[in-house]
């Protein structure tokens, strides 16, 4: 959501900015008409700026562009029609979030720990995506039709195929070895798969199309010939070995429908060529940072990480002592300088969970810390190029904070909202048929029974309850002025919105 700020317009003093001996200057030099002119070509401007407004809520607006925004992105979704009822709908959520934002605001949740932190997170997330954008979204990517075409088949075909699994590239290339000795995929999937169907079938697959699969995966796949073997391909999950056991491919394809699709084939194809883009230049920068670790500590820091299983990028001081480091030992040297174990839980707090559950061994621990090494030297690079001091940069740290701040507010909602003893009471007995049971303790036994699942079904309504109640509260703190001339004529044009998003 963006927001501008427009002067109130209160007097001529607080709508234009010019004194009295301004005025008479201009007069002198300039003469009446022509002052009264630039007066009014000022007043215009304000005017212009005020009607963009549609709402304005303590110290932000909503404006057009704001709404044009939200409501074509519901429309898409949920084909909302345009009328009077649903625009006054969908401006009056708008209002709530915003007064719930300020509420976050002035309880200081974006100043605490957390929202300090989330602050942190989302400025570093919001930098690396603009460098990125910079660095790649930028380039011309050029498509040829005969690329086109290829696509148009692949995704019109079906390939059936299996694969054995490894971890890391030396796992992997055994494996690779071991088929070319004569081993079959049937007898190593036994070895290398837990999950059952894997095991059981050779690594077996089935079929699959185009987009179902890893790229790497899916590009390799395409490219092998029926009963071929690859070398181990490396995707986002670790190694695989792969052989193509059947392909399908639709008989009947006509120009026609190849002209149809061409445009999502267009920017499809332009997607996976800038993805392919950024695994290269994300190589290219590892290679430049001539990244060298040392491999004795890397290996005990690797075993306490697996002996303490918490997720934790970095154990307790207990585990350290156990596995003989210390926080200051040298982990690995790059052209950043030297990183030991304190500095690589520094750089790795921003990283999410699933992440870090990906370090299953020496290898991909090591791949972990050369990614937070390249991202390390990319925002270092953002941040020359003075990328985080743009508006676009600002604009979109404050719209991902405000959902940051929503999600809090959600979150105090949920806590607040306590459902009274006797309407779970109203509600058991109107629900069930034991009003003729004489027995109390037997009636409140079985109301303690069904209890958690009437406070699930009661919940959403009182949660919406103790919302509005709270929304009230608010209201009356911040002041809220709507222009709903201004949201009744609102031009919906997609113009506008290609203009301001």
């Amino acid at each position: 959501m963006t927001f501008q700020r427009c002067t109130p317009k209160t007097s001529f003093a607080s709508t234009v900015s010019i004194s009295k001996h301004q005025k008479n200057i201009i007069l002198r030099v300039f003469g009446t008409c022509v002052s009264t002119i630039l007066l009014l070509v000022l007043l215009t401007s304000c005017h212009k700026q005020d009607q963009n407004v549609l709402a304005t809520i303590g110290f932000r607006n909503i404006t057009a562009d704001d709404f044009i925004i939200r409501f074509q992105s519901l429309q898409k979704k949920m084909g909302l029609p345009d009328n009077g009822q649903t625009r006054i709908e969908i401006l009056q959520t708008m209002i709530d979030e915003e007064l719930f934002i300020q509420q976050a605001i002035k309880s200081g949740y974006d100043k605490d720990v957390l929202g300090r932190f989330e602050h942190e997170r989302i400025q570093t997330q919001v930098l690396l995506n603009a460098y990125y954008s910079q660095k790649l979204k930028s380039r011309q990517y050029d498509i040829s039709d005969t690329e086109l075409k290829k696509l148009y088949i692949r995704f019109n075909t079906k390939i059936k195929a299996r694969h054995l699994y490894a971890d890391t590239k030396r796992q992997a290339d055994s494996l690779y070895t071991l088929l070319k000795k004569g081993k079959t995929f049937e007898e190593l999937a036994l070895l290398t798969f837990q999950d059952p169907r894997l095991r059981d079938t050779g690594g077996s697959l089935g079929y699959f199309t185009a987009d179902e699969m890893d790229p790497a995966f899916e590009d390799t796949a395409f490219a092998l010939k029926i009963g071929q073997i690859s070398r181990p391909v490396r995707t986002a999950q670790g190694y695989s070995i792969i052989q193509v056991q059947d392909r399908e491919t639709q008989p009947m394809l006509t120009e026609s429908e190849y002209a149809k699709h061409r445009p999502e084939l267009s920017q499809y194809l332009r997607q996976r060529k800038m993805l392919r883009a950024t695994q290269f230049y994300v190589d290219s920068l590892q290679q430049q940072l001539n990244i060298v670790f040392n491999e004795p500590v890397l290996e005990k820091y690797y075993k306490a990480l697996a002996d303490t299983g918490t997720g934790s990028i970095l154990p307790e001081e207990t585990d350290l002592q156990k596995f003989d480091l210390n926080k200051t030992e040298e982990l690995v040297r790059s052209g950043l300088g030297v990183w030991n174990l304190s500095t690589v839980q520094e750089y790795a707090r921003y990283t999410s969970d699933d992440q870090k559950k990906w370090i299953r061994n020496i290898d991909t621990l090591k791949e972990f810390i050369t990614g937070l090494l390249v991202r390390s030297f990319m925002l270092s690079q953002a941040k020359k190029s003075g990328l985080h001091k743009t508006p676009v940069f600002k604009k979109q740290v404050r719209q991902l904070m405000d959902n940051y701040l929503l999600e809090r507010m959600n979150q105090v909602v949920l806590e607040s909202t306590k459902i009274p003893q006797d309407t779970l009471e109203h509600y058991y007995r109107q629900s069930t048929s034991f009003k003729g049971q004489e027995d109390v303790s037997e009636q409140m036994g079985g109301f303690e029974q069904a209890r958690a699942e009437i406070e699930q079904k009661l919940l959403p309504l009182w949660r919406k309850k103790t919302k509005q109640d709270m929304l009230s509260t608010i209201r009356r703190k911040i002041n809220v002025v709507t222009y709903p001339a201004r949201l009744r004529f609102l031009q919906m044009t997609r113009k506008e919105i290609k203009g301001n998003s």
